[in-house]
């Protein structure tokens, strides 16, 4: 098995359904791992 992860990355981006919303970036912190068997 092999494992490869981005753990607490952060982008700046604009979201969501009031337009209050997309005037200033928003932090959004993802974590993913992937584990490949063979």
């Amino acid at each position: 098995m092999f494992k490869v992860g981005l753990e607490n990355y952060t982008v700046l981006g604009r979201h969501g359904a009031y337009d209050f919303e997309h005037e200033s970036k928003q932090p959004f912190t993802v974590s993913i791992w992937v584990e490949l068997n063979h």
